[in-house]
């Protein structure tokens, strides 16, 4: 047990880091949330703008001309645009709030540092773990680090300096 305190001294950095990852991210869940909502309703607004204008397309054609051909041609080109419309506007929505594109990313954050809390408790767990086990373990939460960073970057919402230790 004399390992012990070693072990806890050299996993610490690992463990604020982890820790710096999940207070961050759970300050910033209010502004991830709201990229992540205007990524989804704009698409939605616009779907469903064109399906009123489609359906009203659509009765003032059967009401006017009566003819089952021009009713399924216009049905299908509204069905068309309203798929078109709502693809473009999509495509356009994640370009500009990327909010499904940081969702994925964060929950690959978030499985990744899972990993380093289990691999953490694993080796705070074994009697007298290797070194090149705890070297492992600080790798990978530098790369989960890493990638948080980078996450939060590309989103538009870079980590300061100043937030890590608050």
């Amino acid at each position: 047990m004399s390992t012990s305190p070693s072990i806890e001294d050299s996993l610490q950095t690992e463990r604020e880091l982890i820790e710096a990852i999940k207070r961050t991210s759970r300050r910033r869940s209010l502004p991830m949330l709201g990229r992540f909502a205007l990524t989804l309703i704009l698409p939605y607004l616009v779907f469903m703008g064109l399906w009123l204008l489609g359906d009203t397309v659509r009765a003032y054609v059967d009401v006017t001309f009566g003819q089952s051909f021009l009713n399924f041609t216009t049905a299908l080109s509204t069905l068309l645009v309203l798929f078109m419309g709502t693809w473009v506007v999509w495509r356009w929505s994640e370009k500009r709030f990327g909010g499904l594109a940081l969702v994925r990313r964060l929950l690959g954050i978030s499985r990744s540092v899972l990993a380093v809390d289990e691999a953490i408790d694993a080796l705070k767990a074994q009697a007298d773990p290797a070194p090149e086990a705890i070297r492992q373990v600080q790798e990978m939460a530098y790369q989960v680090w890493d990638q948080y960073l980078k996450a939060m970057d590309d989103s538009g919402m870079p980590i300061q300096d100043g937030e890590l230790n608050a």
